[in-house]
């Protein structure tokens, strides 16, 4: 696994031939479908972005990621923002974490990425519940029932009672 932060600033290279496509700038993730939908790739040398589709990630390796392919913008990806699930990575640290009544829980500060399938592990998150609850390392698991709206991350209230809120 993997910490989208920890994508920040990796160097892209597209495969087979090789040739350098710049460093990560930023991860597009889909926190309602529970995935990386791609990436936003800058080259500080020729001043331009490349979209590189999750689709067409061959590796994420601990020096560098491989892409199969890159675009100059993401095919119908929709627009960023609350309402539509995708969010940049960069705009994650701070998202309101609620149980479906709305009780706050705690933001998120991070999330897990498995490399192999590009899904949401899970999150890593901030707070005074869990910090005491989730020591260092360890990671609220992502699950199906988990939603996204305007307010934030929405886990489901069985999941929250069980949390040993004290």
């Amino acid at each position: 696994m993997i910490k989208a932060t920890e994508l920040h600033g990796r160097p892209v290279v597209q495969v087979p031939e090789g040739t350098p496509l710049g460093r990560v700038q930023s991860a597009v993730l889909d926190l309602g479908q529970g995935r990386l939908v791609g990436l936003w790739v800058h080259d500080p040398l020729v001043r331009r972005a490349h979209w590189v589709a999750a689709e067409d990630i061959a590796a994420l390796e601990d020096q560098a990621l491989t892409a199969r392919q890159a675009m100059s913008a993401p095919p119908e990806a929709g627009p960023l923002g609350a309402q539509s699930g995708l969010r940049d990575s960069h705009d994650l640290a701070g998202t309101p974490v609620l149980a479906a009544n709305r009780v706050g829980l705690g933001t998120i500060a991070d999330v897990w990425i498995d490399r192999r399938t590009l899904r949401i592990a899970g999150y890593v998150l901030a707070g005074p519940l869990w910090d005491a609850v989730l020591a260092e390392g360890r990671m609220l698991a992502h699950q199906p029932s988990f939603c996204y709206a305007a307010e934030g991350l929405v886990i489901p209230n069985d999941l929250a009672r069980r949390l040993p809120i004290r």
